[in-house]
């Protein structure tokens, strides 16, 4: 039953009501849901040869063979850059900071956008949840 409420905790931030979760000022909002999402600057592609040329599996975790998915949380800001990096949910053994260390290390993405009431698109800052896979 926990592990379920987790996943419709997952699914609720995915596909949320164009949520805001912050409003110190207009340009400080995050959403989480936007007209264009965020991305990878460079494209999936680039994104995965990051992922897999920049990952350290660590040694507690091959020593126990731990795998699973590590669920990160962050923020796309309107330029970019990633802030707000956060566990959700860990496996342990080192590979919950090392999760950590990859999206806070990574190149940057294209910022989500909202349409605004004059059609244009504007960038915002915007909350992703994304896996990190172990697997030996």
């Amino acid at each position: 039953m926990c592990k379920l409420k987790v996943i419709l905790f997952i699914i609720t931030i995915l596909v949320g009501n164009k949520g805001i979760f912050a409003q110190d000022k207009p340009d400080q909002e995050v959403y989480v849901k936007v007209d264009v999402s965020a991305e990878p600057l460079k494209g999936q592609i680039h994104w995965n040869n990051y992922l897999s040329s920049s990952l350290v599996y660590p040694e507690l975790a091959k020593a126990n063979n731990v795998e699973g998915k590590v669920w990160i949380r962050f923020i796309v800001n309107q330029d970019g850059s990633v802030s707000d990096v956060g566990l959700i949910k860990g496996i342990g053994y080192g590979c919950d900071d090392e999760a950590l260390r990859i999206i806070r290390d990574s190149p940057s993405w294209k910022p989500g956008k909202l349409q605004q009431p004059d059609g244009k698109l504007q960038a915002v800052r915007q909350k992703m949840i994304v896996p990190i896979i172990f697997k030996l």
